[in-house]
């Protein structure tokens, strides 16, 4: 394995100082005036870079089959650089015929996050909107917003379609949802878990409204920067035999309602360049993922601290994250696969972010139950006394609950306390570890949107059903 000393390390981080400066450079491909250089001796002019972009963006179209098909598809916008520039690319594809067909425009509001007010929240929905317009003028806009996610039914939108106003038809409902997303938040211990739980609820707001919609497909704006920054989150989290879902292409995990990535392969140095030459304005920072000032102290903040610094010296580490993801990542037909075929090759999905189960058997003897199973004593030693002693055997072997106490019987006495509490609504063994960790996170469970835990009940029931029948079932190899 080769390996660098400490001078050659300083010669690695003085690599682009050492370089040629642009104006002493050409294009790789045409031989014009080079205006960006992107890494190494990969130099381009604008005109090249900008056919690059979108070239990579319709490659994913064709990738997905979907330049053929007519059917509407969803585009997630933020107003943040990547999404200005996905939005201009798929304007861009809209001139040519065989990538001609209907989108629209979907925008989730989120500033009650990070706690604007109502009047506010909609001044930021008519900037969102109009920056939009600019962009994309004849395309139309959908709104919601995050708090949304607790809307029983169908939910609430703003629709504005292709006019000169701005203005939009204020939600129904945000007095009730809000006060109970602000609960939730507040509720929730550690920043990384608020983040967390945020970014859960919004992709299941947005799968919500492509069912609504009767839509089968989203964009959205995530490039190769912030993917490397989500490899390592997710490897932190405990969250690793999600990445082919979280990094590749498509999220699958929706049989019906598949997300896509069509700027993976794009740097954010890239768009920023791109967005510059095709856009004649300053696009802005609205924050796409949570805003800089609420996830200061979250994993993905300092991980996104940690690589941008690291990019900035070595100009590959970006890229070779996200080779590295790849290579981490199932290998992916490009086609969503039917969940039947999920669960058959993961064996069954996590009840709350439905993705492959990564946790073990209950009896296996692996580090993860034997955390549990400290846990679970830790918590009963306290109802004994401190000469007492505990059969770890029969404290394995006896079924308990999330107190510690035996049988389940803590609040069978007096019909309260935490086993039948809304707080421990949701087995653990139907989740994922990253799930567990999440809710345990949270203070109050019943907080939660209703149509989660009513999944999470559905699942409850299924477990058991198989349970009860399980010697009458053929295997699959049968």
């Amino acid at each position: 394995m080769c390996q660098v000393d400490e001078d050659g390390v300083d010669l690695l981080a003085a690599g682009d100082g050492s370089e040629k400066s642009l104006a002493d450079r050409v294009c790789v491909k045409c031989g014009e005036q080079a205006v960006i250089h992107l890494r190494d001796e990969d130099v381009k002019c604008g005109k090249c870079l900008v056919a690059s972009v979108n070239q990579k963006f319709r490659a994913v179209l064709t990738k997905f089959q979907l330049s053929r098909s007519k059917q509407t598809i969803l585009v997630a916008f933020s107003g943040g650089q990547v999404s200005c520039a996905l939005l201009e690319a798929v304007r861009e594809a809209t001139t040519i015929p065989n990538f001609s067909r209907l989108y629209s425009v979907l925008y989730i509001e989120e500033g009650i996050c990070d706690g604007l007010t109502e009047e506010a929240c909609q001044k930021k929905i008519r900037n969102i909107v109009g920056k939009c317009r600019y962009i994309f003028p004849e395309v139309p806009v959908l709104v919601s917003s995050l708090e949304m996610v607790f809307a029983e039914d169908s939910i609430p939108l703003s629709y504005i379609f292709p006019a000169n106003s701005t203005d939009t038809a204020p939600l129904t409902g945000l007095t009730e949802f809000g006060a109970r997303f602000k609960k939730l938040l507040a509720s929730t211990k550690s920043p990384t878990a608020r983040e967390e739980l945020r970014k859960l609820l919004r992709n299941n707001l947005f799968r919500r409204i492509g069912h609504q919609q009767g839509l089968k497909t989203l964009f959205v704006g995530d490039c190769a920067d912030r993917l490397a920054v989500q490899l390592i989150t997710d490897t932190a989290l405990g969250r690793g035999k999600h990445l082919p879902l979280e990094l590749g292409y498509a999220d699958t995990r929706d049989p019906d309602f598949t997300i896509v990535r069509p700027f993976k392969d794009v740097t954010m140095k890239e768009i920023l360049m791109y967005n510059s030459l095709r856009l004649n304005e300053n696009i802005g920072s609205h924050a796409e993922e949570p805003s800089s000032a609420k996830k200061m102290n979250s994993v993905y903040s300092f991980t996104e601290t940690f690589i941008n610094s690291l990019q900035k010296d070595f100009t590959q580490t970006v890229t070779t994250l996200c080779r590295t993801g790849d290579k981490l990542c199932a290998t992916s037909t490009g086609q969503p696969p039917a969940k039947h075929s999920i669960e058959k090759s993961s064996g069954k999905l996590c009840s709350f972010c439905c993705g492959p189960m990564d946790t073990s058997e209950e009896d296996a003897c692996t580090a993860e139950n034997s955390i549990a199973l400290s846990l679970r004593l830790s918590a009963a030693l306290p109802n004994k006394t401190v000469k007492a002693s505990v059969d770890l055997e029969d404290f394995a072997s006896s079924k308990h609950s999330e107190c510690g106490s035996a049988n389940g019987d803590c609040a069978k006495a007096n019909g309260e306390g935490c086993c039948t509490s809304k707080e421990r609504k949701t087995p653990e063994k139907l989740l994922c570890y990253s799930c567990r960790w999440m809710l345990s996170e949270v203070g109050d469970q019943g907080l939660l949107p209703e149509r989660l835990m009513q999944v999470n009940s559905q699942q409850v029931r299924r477990a058991e059903m198989r349970t009860s029948i399980q010697n009458f079932l053929l295997d699959d190899d049968v």
